[in-house]
């Protein structure tokens, strides 16, 4: 999900997000909780991460692993915005090297110093494309949509990010996103709440 996450959000011919790096690397540690809670290892609980199951995730990737692991490895639990704003810069890096490693994308830096900045442009790309086109399918035919798509676009409405989608989806999503927060399980709900909260800090503090 935090893969499919970050293609979403980037314009696969230039590489840059289509949203601020704040609420990219938010919406990466939350994509990736959404995937570690649908798959029933952690739960959500008055606003607050819990471990559901401290086995070995097996062959999880390994952004899955290391959120499961800084949340197993903490003596008490945690908000959602902690973890959101406290693990965004490793999961970042993690899924980009996932995604390049895989062939989708390719790594470009550019500048100096502190104006150093890298871009992800596609190399492969229908793969990098198609979370975009999924979501945006979903959304206009929600007889589609599956728990993870559901989260996914109630997750984009969260981050007040929904002009990342083309216009057709943008107009037709904020009512299917009314329906999906209805019909979420409790922990996910929590889980976006967290979400928006942090978001919703990140945009009071940027405009101060």
């Amino acid at each position: 999900m935090a893969g499919a996450f970050l293609l979403l959000v980037h314009d696969e011919f230039s590489g840059r997000s289509r949203c601020s790096a704040d609420l990219l690397r938010g919406g990466l540690v939350g994509a990736q909780l959404a995937e570690l809670v649908i798959a029933g290892r952690m739960g959500v609980a008055d606003g607050r991460v819990h471990p559901l199951d401290a086995d070995p995730l097996g062959d999880a990737r390994p952004a899955a692993e290391y959120v499961m692991e800084c949340v197993l490895g903490q003596p008490r639990q945690h908000t959602v915005r902690t973890w959101t704003e406290n693990l965004g810069d490793p999961v970042h890096e993690m899924i980009v090297t996932e995604l390049v490693e895989d062939g989708v994308i390719r790594r470009e830096s550019g500048g100096f110093g502190r104006r150093r900045t890298e871009r992800y442009p596609a190399l492969d790309l229908l793969r990098a494309a198609a979370p975009k086109a999924r979501i945006e399918r979903m959304i206009t035919t929600p007889r589609e949509l599956d728990l993870a798509g559901a989260f996914t676009i109630a997750m984009v409405w969260a981050l007040g990010i929904e002009a990342v989608l083309d216009a057709r989806a943008e107009r037709g999503g904020a009512d299917l996103v009314e329906r999906i927060r209805a019909r979420m399980p409790g922990p996910l709900r929590e889980l976006l709440d967290g979400i928006g909260s942090s978001a919703a800090a990140t945009s009071l503090a940027v405009r101060r």
